[in-house]
Formats: structure tokens, C-alpha cells, sequence
């Protein structure tokens, strides 16, 4: 079995999260019946996927911070729709979301890039930096969430979220290092 995932690309769940995005099998794995898709067929839907969440996301981080403030500061019902709140201390968390919101539309403009080249390379080191980003994030955040009392229950959502992209990144990783290349 490890073979065939190594040969073929992806493992199962991740073949069927794949398949769930509209990625084809790779035909060198359709010919042996087998149901793994390429790893760089699920990259380009992985990143294409990323683009369009962190510029959505980081779009709405800009413009409406407040709808970000439960994960920060504000509690989930108390100043949730106020735009521009009197408290200094919400003031700067809208200020960081917004600067956050920032950073994130411009992941969305350097992945989609990614996604139209076909330096495998290059394409290779982004899903790594990803990785590691990803975990990182998912690291701290979840120290954060069970060591302070402050953060609101509604932080563990962005817990999962951060730990998903971390091993889907952590998977194509281990893809395009194992996967022989192959010719269709």
C-alpha cells in the first residue's frame, strides 16, 4: 500500500478531499485502477482553493474588522457589528486584523502567481514555507488557547482551520518528496 501512495501521489483522505475539488486521478494511476490523485494536481487545487479563501478573508479583514474582533478581544455579542467602538484597546485589535487582513490578500496574490507556473521547484517551496507556517500558527495558537483564559472558545475554530492547512500543505510535501516522476 505505501508503495502504490508513493507511486500514485496522495493518500486516500487526501484523494478524496481531492477528488472532492474536482482534481482528476493521475492516468498512470486511473490505467492501474487505483483512486490517488498527482501531488501537484492536488497542489494546483490546494493553492488555487488558498487564493480565493485568503482573498476573501483577508478582503473582509480589511474592510469590516469588527467581524474578527471575537477572535481577539471582543466577546461574540458585545460590539460585534460596532465599526467604529469608543474602547482604545478594541481600536488597536481592528488595527492589527486590518494590517493581518493585509498580509493575507497579498498571500492570495502570491499563491495565485504560484499556481500559473510550472517550476515544480518553486511550486515545492511555497508548500513547504506553507507548511511551516501553518503549523507554526497552529502551534502557537493552540499554546495560546490552552494556556490563557482569555481567548474565547470561538478561537478553537481557527485552531482546526490552521492545523487543516498544515497537513494539507505537510501532505503535498511528502508527495512531491516521495512521488517517482512519472510521464503520461
Amino acid at each position: 500500500s505505501s508503495w502504490v501512495q508513493r507511486a500514485c501521489g496522495l493518500p486516500l483522505p487526501l484523494g478524496l478531499l481531492a477528488a472532492a475539488l474536482g482534481v482528476p486521478p493521475h492516468s498512470h494511476c486511473r490505467r492501474r485502477g487505483i483512486r490517488y490523485v498527482s501531488t501537484m494536481a492536488f497542489l494546483n487545487s490546494l493553492l488555487a482553493m488558498h487564493t480565493f479563501v485568503a482573498g476573501s478573508f483577508g478582503c473582509s479583514a480589511l474592510l469590516m474588522p469588527h467581524l474578527y474582533g471575537m477572535f481577539v478581544i471582543e466577546s461574540l455579542h458585545a460590539k460585534f457589528w460596532t465599526r467604529t467602538p469608543d474602547d482604545p484597546a478594541v481600536k488597536i485589535a481592528h488595527a492589527v486584523i486590518r494590517l493581518y487582513g493585509a498580509l493575507i490578500v497579498g498571500q492570495a496574490i502570491i499563491v495565485m502567481q504560484v499556481r500559473k507556473t510550472a517550476d515544480s521547484a518553486t511550486k515545492a517551496g511555497i508548500a513547504r514555507a506553507y507548511f511551516t507556517i501553518f503549523t507554526l500558527t497552529s502551534l502557537a495558537l493552540l499554546w495560546s488557547q490552552l494556556m490563557d483564559r482569555a481567548w474565547a472558545g470561538t478561537n478553537w475554530l481557527n485552531v482546526a482551520i490552521f492545523f487543516g492547512m498544515a497537513a494539507a500543505y505537510g501532505a503535498v510535501c511528502l508527495g512531491m518528496a516521495e512521488t517517482p516522476k512519472v510521464s503520461d
